[in-house]
């Protein structure tokens, strides 16, 4: 699991489940939110030059060049680097191709 602090006592986290990723926002250690995705959807998403939005719903993710804005709930609260979520998505990426039985 990877956690990023933002403003305001907000905590970004990422953690791997199977093909998924957990995507958490937590606030003074309560969970206020939580979203599931495919982990290669959120790479294409990462990706396309056309995506500006990478989700909709109570998380929101939002790319501005190089950074990464984090919506909750309608809430501004927190910017983390594009590179730096990719990176740790590839990570991920790697490890649920090395979980999974080979056929």
């Amino acid at each position: 699991m990877k956690n990023w602090e933002l403003s305001s006592g907000y905590i970004f986290s990422i953690e791997q489940a199977g093909r998924r990723i957990i995507l958490c926002v937590y606030k003074d250690d309560n969970l206020l939110v939580c979203r599931r995705e495919y982990l290669l959807q959120v790479k294409r998403s990462i990706e396309d030059p056309d995506v500006s939005r990478l989700f909709a719903g109570r998380l929101k993710l939002f790319k501005f060049g190089p950074d990464l804005h984090i919506e909750s709930q309608g809430q501004y609260i927190g910017t983390i680097s594009v590179d730096e979520f990719e990176e740790e998505v590839d990570v991920l990426i790697f490890a649920s191709k090395e979980t999974q039985p080979e056929i």
